[in-house]
């Protein structure tokens, strides 16, 4: 099964390794291997580690970014030929994106059973079926992250990043941030701009208000202004 870039990083992380254990290492192999270059704390470096695990690309530029990083981190992670060549292959697709469009927040929705069998489901019908906009972004708790179907890897390799978030909250400051920057959100509570904002409703039957709101973004139109779903 293909995975996202952290999945593929944590491939290679030594049983047991913390991130801050690697984040360490990193430093040491990079001041050794090119004195007098760049430096950063250790708490930076585990910082943009935890960023570059969830796909976000502050985190990979700082650890695939350029020729010399990606050494050191290959390095560090005793990684073979043919993953490096994986690995930089995922880095610059990621690196080479569009903003993303489209962000969509799961996190306040069901993290397990069939209930969260039926998200999934939804989310892949209604969200990333025909009216799909991408570059989209998925974010999700640890434990949906675990559940995630097979299925959504065909969609990574077409515009899909999905992220793993720690709580409802940092998922809402990620979403923020997006809408800030003009992305498309489906959630379950409103954005300030609400022209830009689906809701989604996780009890049965999950649903999209407007239904057709996707498809209306997705041919350049606006969405008109929306009451919360109940």
């Amino acid at each position: 099964m293909a995975g996202t870039i952290g999945d593929e990083l944590r491939r290679y992380f030594r049983e047991g390794m913390m991130q801050k254990e690697f984040a360490i290492a990193w430093l040491e192999a990079w001041k050794k291997n090119h004195p007098g270059d760049d430096s950063w704390s250790i708490d930076t470096a585990e910082s943009r580690l935890s960023s570059c695990l969830r796909g976000r690309v502050d985190g990979v530029k700082f650890f695939l970014g350029d020729r010399k990083r990606r050494d050191t981190t290959f390095e560090v992670l005793g990684a073979p030929a043919a993953a490096r060549d994986r690995l930089t292959g995922l880095a610059e697709m990621l690196l080479a994106e569009r903003p993303i469009r489209l962000v969509v927040d799961a996190t306040r929705g069901p993290q397990e059973g069939a209930r969260a069998e039926s998200m999934f489901k939804a989310i892949r019908e209604y969200v990333l079926g025909e009216a799909a906009v991408f570059p989209t972004l998925l974010i999700v708790t640890e434990a949906q992250h675990e559940r995630l179907p097979f299925s959504f890897h065909e969609f990574i390799k077409v515009g899909l990043t999905v992220e793993p978030a720690r709580d409802t909250h940092s998922a809402r400051a990620r979403v923020d941030e997006l809408a800030a920057r003009g992305a498309l959100i489906v959630a379950p509570y409103p954005i300030p701009d609400i022209s830009r904002w689906i809701a989604i409703r996780f009890d049965e039957p999950i649903a999209l208000d407007p239904p057709n709101g996707l498809l209306i973004a997705r041919q350049g139109g606006m969405l008109p202004g929306l009451p919360e779903v109940n």
